[in-house]
Parts: C-alpha cells; structure tokens; sequence
C-alpha cells in the first residue's frame, strides 16, 4: 500500500495556529515547531483570505476555504511528509482541536471475527465425526483458517498501533511498521476469500452430481484461482522496489515505479463481487426443483442464501475504498476500510461453515431431546408409527425374556431428494449419499428391535392368517419404527417374523 502525496497532508492549517497567538501571546513558541515550508505558506495565505489578519484567530481556526488553500500550498512546497504531518500536528494544538479516536470501533468486528474462525474449526470437527473423513472443501477451509489466523491477529495489531486516530498523534516509526504488516495482509486477505469461495464450489461439487453442473462449477473454480494468482502477484509487485510500500510514504525514498493503486483496488473488488453473485445464483435451480415440500425446499434455499451477506459485506467495504492511496490522513480514513475487510472474510467463513454446523445441531439436537424425554418423560413433536404388528412385546405375552435393541435412524430411508429439471439431478436411486446428508435427512425416527421367544399358544386376533399359522412357536423378532416426518412419507414397518 502506498499513499499519494502524503505530505500535503496536512494541513491545512497551520493557519489556525497563528490565530490562537493573537489570543495567547505564549502560543508564539510555536511558530518555532512550524516547518519553514508550512510558514511560508500560511504567510502568503492569510492576507489573501476573508480573515486578512494574523490576529483573527477564530476565523483562521475555521475558514475553510483558507484551510484548502493552505492545504495546496503545503502539498506544492513540503516534499517530505513527516513536514507535512509537523504542520498538522501544531495546527491542531494551536486550534486546541480535540484528539480524535476510533480505536473502541476497531474491536467491534471482534463480535463476528472470534465467533466466525470457531466456526471453522467446529464445522472440521462436524464433518469428521458424521462422516469420518474430510472431503475437498474441508481441507480448503482448514489451509483457510490457518491463513486467517496471521490476518485477524495482524489487523487487530495494525487497528490498536496506528488507526482509528489522525496521523499526526502516530510516531513515524510506528506508522511504518504498521504500513509494513498492512501490506502482509493484504495477501492474506486476497487468498483467505478467495480460498472461502472454492470451498463453497467443492461443497457444491460433493453434493450436486450433475454434469452439466459440475462443468460451470469448475469452470468458475478456474476463473477464481486463476483471477486469485493475477491479484495476488500485482499485490505484492505493485511498486517497485516493494520496500516503497512502506517506506514512500515521507517522500524521500528516492526513485520508484508503481502501479495505479486505486485502479487495482477497485478491479479486485469488482471481480470479487461478481464472484460472489455467480456462486449465490449457481446451485438455485437445482434446489428450486428438488422434489420435496416447499417448506423443507425454502428452509434450504435460505441455507444456500446466506452467501448474501457475503455480498453486502463486500458492496459496504466498496464504499470506502474510494480513498484507497489518496487519503493524506490514512490512518483516520481507512478505519472502516479496516473494519469491513475483516468482516467480508469473517462473514464468508462463518456462511462457508453453517451447512456442516446444522448437521451436528440437527444429531445434537435429538439426542438431547431424547435424553429429556427419557428422563422427564416428555414428548417432543407429533410421531407417526408404522409397525407390522400392535402386539406389545414386553407386555408379557411371551413366557421368555425379552431383549430389546434401539437404534437412532431408519432401516430404509426413501430415495435422495432429486429435481424436477432433468439437466439438473440430484442423487441416485434410493442411495444415501452425500446430497442426503447435506441437504437434511427429512425422516427422524427410531428403530426398535425386539427378539423374544413365545409358547405355540400365542394369538394375534388382529394378525394376518398367513402369519397365524408361522408363528405358532420359535424366536420371533418385532420391529417397531417410530419416524417424524416433514415430507409426509411414512416407511412401513417390519412383520414380526420367525428365526
């Protein structure tokens, strides 16, 4: 990063101060402080103004169209910034101007950013623990949160140290250290969004088998990865020699070359942002036409929705880049530049991690629903029952023990959801896969096994006549599905059959 210009900074106004004199005889002691280039510019500036007189403080301290001339006076004759920043530094003492802060809004994005890098790392542990295994998307989250670790913790040092506060209140060593780790993080902006974004097209990838599909959705991985290196390269390349970055800023550096920064800045966004729509639109289709109720589909059209705030995040922090190496007092007008840019890249990992979080919540969940139940014997939810026979096992019908065996799930789940548009399908023939486990598994139930031995005197009068005569002795096992269902489908349950 560098700043155009930067001595000019500054101020204006000096002029002020020598307003402040008049009313103060002991404020001459700084015209001592003023660097000859600013002196010589408020001299020439105030006769020419509506203040006329040295001695007309109050409008001195507040005229604003002095103020821009001796602005451009100082620009023309300080070619070193730390003069520059001299003038500003006694104008505002002169004026007895207030010190600004905005260090307490630097650690508002705290409350997105902790909260978000967490995410990451419960939605790794989600996946492992559901499935067993990491896909695409995972790893790329994990090199993510790595990487976004340095950023966070280099932006909130770069937010303490220098911004938030005028220019003028920074000692010069520190604004060029700031500037240094600044311009570190910058790449590490770059890559951390761009990284969030692949692992949303993995994800998709995983979870929309269709091949039409699946050819865009690289198509666009290519395009990121590809505008991501272009990026990042010119990032780190922009002046030459790099150490200018930094160090240009006082105006003494010597000679340099560099690419117009603005122009750069705002093309990086732009591709950002399309970038952002391409992947909120790619997967609508497909879930528009997933074969399901419109409840259950909207709830997972909202899912895929989120990205949208990804989007505004990134439109809000255009907005304030429009001074991006121009300003003369960076490290006041940057502020919301810092904050946005750390909430764009919080707010992609936190919407990049939120599918994998609602599978644990919704395993989670029920387990301790069923724990409550158990224990306080609540019920939670309407249930429908299929079961192949009403005959209660452990009510004492058979003379032997009975062994009773639970498990959470379905013996047999229906096909995976799939769409109505044939050049978009999802899934395969009643096979769960990864789309089911994405998408939400919309039976819940429980499955129970009961095995148990009856004397060949046992009756059912509700029974079929088929099974009456079967199951006269021997083992018999009965299995009782209980599921909740959103969709409507009920799978039957099994016939009590003999071992």
């Amino acid at each position: 990063m560098r700043f155009a210009h930067l001595s000019p900074l500054l101020l204006l106004a000096v002029a002020p101060m020598v307003a402040c004199q008049a009313q103060a005889p002991d404020l001459f002691s700084f015209v001592d402080r003023i660097p000859q280039c600013g002196l010589s510019c408020i001299l020439e500036q105030v006769p020419l103004s509506a203040c006329g007189s040295l001695t007309n403080s109050t409008c001195i301290c507040t005229d604003v169209d002095l103020h821009r001339a001796t602005e451009k006076c100082v620009t023309e004759r300080c070619t070193n910034a730390l003069e520059g920043i001299e003038v500003a530094r006694v104008e505002a003492e002169a004026c007895q101007r207030p010190v600004r802060s905005r260090k307490s809004d630097l650690l508002v994005p705290l409350i997105i950013e902790v909260p978000a890098w967490f995410s990451v790392w419960l939605r790794l542990y989600s996946r492992y623990s559901i499935v067993h295994r990491f896909e695409a998307d995972d790893w790329i989250m994990l090199v993510c949160v790595i990487m976004n670790t340095p950023f966070l913790i280099l932006g909130q040092h770069i937010g303490i140290s220098c911004f938030g506060v005028d220019i003028w209140t920074v000692d010069a060593d520190d604004l060029t250290q700031c500037l240094k780790l600044f311009y570190i993080d910058e790449s590490f902006y770059v890559i951390c969004l761009s990284l969030a974004k692949l692992s949303i097209l993995c994800f998709f990838l995983r979870i929309f088998p269709n091949r039409v599909f699946r050819i865009i959705t690289y198509s666009v991985m290519i395009f990121i990865g590809m505008s991501t290196t272009v990026f990042v390269f010119l990032q780190i390349f922009q002046c030459s020699p790099i150490e200018y970055n930094w160090l240009g800023w006082k105006g003494t550096f010597g000679s340099f070359r560099c690419l117009n920064v603005n122009t750069l800045v705002y093309t990086a966004a732009g591709f950002s942002i399309a970038q952002d729509v391409i992947i909120l639109v790619l997967p609508l289709p497909l879930l528009f036409g997933l074969n399901m109720s419109w409840r259950s589909k909207m709830g997972i059209v909202v899912m895929f929705s989120l990205g949208i705030f990804i989007l505004i995040t990134s439109c809000i922090r255009l907005q304030y880049i429009v001074h991006f190496a121009r300003s003369t007092n960076p490290t006041w007008d940057y502020t919301d530049t810092l904050i946005w840019t750390g909430l764009e890249v919080s707010v992609s990992l936190l919407v990049t991690s939120l599918p994998a979080i609602r599978m644990l919540v919704n395993r989670v969940v029920p387990d301790v629903l069923g724990t409550l139940t158990s224990k306080y014997g609540f019920s939670f939810g309407s249930k429908k029952q299929a079961s192949g026979d009403s005959t209660d096992l452990r009510s004492g019908k058979y003379s032997d023990a009975t062994y009773r065996n639970s498990v959470s799930g379905l013996s047999s789940r229906p096909a995976v959801p799939e769409s109505r548009f044939k050049l978009f399908r999802v899934g395969g023939k009643g096979q769960m896969n990864e789309s089911e486990l994405e998408l939400g598994d919309k039976l819940k139930g429980d499955v129970q096994t009961e095995i148990g031995a009856t004397p060949s005197s046992w009756r059912d009068a509700a029974a079929d006549q088929d099974r009456h005569s079967s199951m006269e002795s021997g083992i018999h096992v009965h299995t009782t599905t209980t599921v909740d269902s959103e969709s409507g489908y009920v799978p039957q349950g099994r016939r009590p059959s003999q071992m």
